[in-house]
Protein backbone atom coordinates (compact mmCIF):
# COMPACT_ATOMS: atom_id res chain seq x y z
CA UNK A 1 0.00 0.00 0.00
CA UNK A 2 2.82 2.41 0.86
CA UNK A 3 4.61 1.57 -2.38
CA UNK A 4 1.45 2.31 -4.35
CA UNK A 5 1.10 5.69 -2.63
CA UNK A 6 4.71 6.52 -3.49
CA UNK A 7 4.14 5.51 -7.11
CA UNK A 8 1.02 7.67 -7.35
CA UNK A 9 2.84 10.64 -5.82
CA UNK A 10 5.78 10.17 -8.18
CA UNK A 11 3.42 9.86 -11.17
CA UNK A 12 1.66 13.08 -10.13
CA UNK A 13 4.96 14.95 -9.94
CA UNK A 14 6.02 13.64 -13.35
CA UNK A 15 2.73 14.71 -14.91
CA UNK A 16 3.03 18.19 -13.39
CA UNK A 17 6.58 18.56 -14.71
CA UNK A 18 5.59 17.38 -18.17
CA UNK A 19 2.59 19.71 -18.35
CA UNK A 20 4.59 22.72 -17.16
CA UNK A 21 7.37 21.98 -19.63
CA UNK A 22 4.87 21.53 -22.46
CA UNK A 23 3.12 24.82 -21.72
CA UNK A 24 6.42 26.65 -21.29
CA UNK A 25 7.95 25.36 -24.52
CA UNK A 26 4.78 25.87 -26.55
CA UNK A 27 4.20 29.46 -25.54
CA UNK A 28 4.08 31.68 -28.62
CA UNK A 29 7.59 32.78 -29.54
CA UNK A 30 9.35 30.61 -26.95
CA UNK A 31 11.17 28.29 -29.34
CA UNK A 32 12.60 31.23 -31.26
CA UNK A 33 13.52 33.04 -28.05
CA UNK A 34 15.32 29.95 -26.73
CA UNK A 35 17.28 29.57 -29.97
CA UNK A 36 18.48 33.17 -29.73
CA UNK A 37 19.37 32.80 -26.07
CA UNK A 38 21.22 29.54 -26.69
CA UNK A 39 23.54 31.48 -28.98
CA UNK A 40 24.02 34.11 -26.27
CA UNK A 41 24.94 31.39 -23.77
CA UNK A 42 27.26 29.55 -26.18
CA UNK A 43 29.06 32.78 -27.00
CA UNK A 44 29.33 33.42 -23.24
CA UNK A 45 27.40 36.69 -23.43
CA UNK A 46 24.86 35.43 -20.90
CA UNK A 47 24.86 32.94 -18.06
CA UNK A 48 22.50 29.97 -18.40
CA UNK A 49 21.10 30.57 -14.93
CA UNK A 50 20.15 34.18 -15.68
CA UNK A 51 18.62 33.19 -19.03
CA UNK A 52 16.45 30.57 -17.34
CA UNK A 53 15.43 32.92 -14.55
CA UNK A 54 14.42 35.64 -17.03
CA UNK A 55 12.51 33.24 -19.28
CA UNK A 56 10.55 31.80 -16.37
CA UNK A 57 9.81 35.27 -14.97
CA UNK A 58 8.50 36.41 -18.37
CA UNK A 59 6.41 33.28 -18.70
CA UNK A 60 4.91 33.52 -15.23
CA UNK A 61 4.17 37.22 -15.56
CA UNK A 62 2.39 36.62 -18.86
CA UNK A 63 4.61 39.07 -20.74
CA UNK A 64 4.89 38.68 -24.48
CA UNK A 65 8.26 37.36 -25.58
CA UNK A 66 10.35 39.71 -27.69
Amino acid sequence: DQKRKQQQTQWLKILIQEELQHRFENQAGMKEKIEILEEEVVSQNKLPSSVVENLVEEWLSGKKLN
